[in-house]
């Protein structure tokens, strides 16, 4: 799971959302198409601002040298962004209507998507250097580790459709944030002379089973209190901030863990232990994430909302 395969996706995912919103004549569409390429823009600087590991850190130092590179990127990212803000607000047929973040369970959600995204893209991102670097696990082998928690997903997603039903939205949420939360915590304790039993298959069974109870709710809580002509765009937001909390989270956890990691290795430590150290922080931010999704379940998302959704047959109130 690499951050490159996820940049062409939240265009792809606006693409989308603006066919199915509304059909935009002449100018308006080419412009529509534009600002796609300007968010696409948006998203290259922010992450270039921060996947430089080395350069970040001068950033934050005040080293000039990495203050021209980093602060740069994350300027233009700040001001494509505002651009496009501005642009949708006074538009008359704007691509992402900004009244619709006024509905706050559907910004729940999104925020929501967004700690998910950054949960599992960095989660997978952070053991596939953990178990090769510091277990010494082959290609193979680091890829079987991984049926544990796959399994267990696919599983723990069958239920929950079927538990959604019956304890609510909110509820089955609440569950699976806590058990992301858990498995992330339980990860914050790898060891340099790990094994698979000890170190990795509880977090990968508390991970797996809070994947399905959180992927299945929020893609109802996304739609929760939309209007139909604002389905289409509900549901490609919700791809989009689960892909770009992936993306961003990556960056984030990585310069973590690096940071860490050359810190110890400056000081003379073991190059395993750095490293363990390193992943063991970047999932403490991980599990900060958690943290916030877990909040926004529980101050965002409304029950008028998710009652609308049960009587439209999305889901039950939870």
């Amino acid at each position: 799971m690499s951050i490159g395969t996820t940049h062409p996706t939240p265009g792809s995912r606006l693409l989308s959302t603006a066919s199915s919103t509304s059909a935009v004549p002449g100018t308006q569409a080419r412009l529509s198409v534009l600002w796609v390429f300007v968010m696409l823009n948006y998203l290259y600087c922010d992450l270039l601002g921060l996947m430089d590991p080395e350069a970040l850190k001068q950033f934050l130092t005040g080293d000039v040298n990495g203050i021209h590179i980093t602060q740069g990127f994350l300027l233009g990212s700040a001001v494509l962004m505002g651009l496009f803000l501005v642009v949708e607000e006074r538009g008359k047929s704007p691509l992402m209507p900004l009244s619709f973040f006024r509905n706050r369970t559907a910004s729940g959600a999104n925020v929501i998507g967004f700690g998910l995204g950054t949960i599992v893209f960095g989660m997978f991102l952070l053991l596939s250097l953990y178990m090769p670097q510091v277990l010494g696990y082959s290609a193979l082998k680091t890829g079987v580790a991984y049926l544990a928690v796959a399994l267990t997903a696919v599983v723990a997603s069958g239920v929950a459709q079927t538990v959604v039903t019956r304890i609510g939205v909110r509820v089955a949420l609440m569950i699976g944030m806590i058990l992301l939360g858990l498995g992330l915590l339980y990860f914050t304790q790898i060891s340099v002379n790990g094994t698979y039993v000890g170190d990795l298959l509880p977090g990968f069974l508390l991970v797996g089973v809070g994947l399905g109870f959180s992927f299945v709710p929020v893609s109802i809580a996304a739609l929760a209190g939309v209007q139909p002509q604002e389905a289409g765009l509900a549901s490609g937001l919700i791809n989009t901030s689960q892909q770009v909390g992936g993306a961003l989270g990556v960056a984030i956890l990585t310069t973590v863990a690096v940071n860490r990691t050359d810190n110890l290795t400056a000081k003379g430590n073991d190059r395993a232990e750095a490293l363990t150290s390193g992943f063991s922080l970047a999932f403490w931010v991980a599990l900060l994430f958690a943290v916030i999704s877990l909040a926004a379940t529980l101050v965002m998302l409304r029950d008028k909302d998710l009652k609308q959704a049960a009587a439209a047959g999305h889901a039950p109130v939870g």
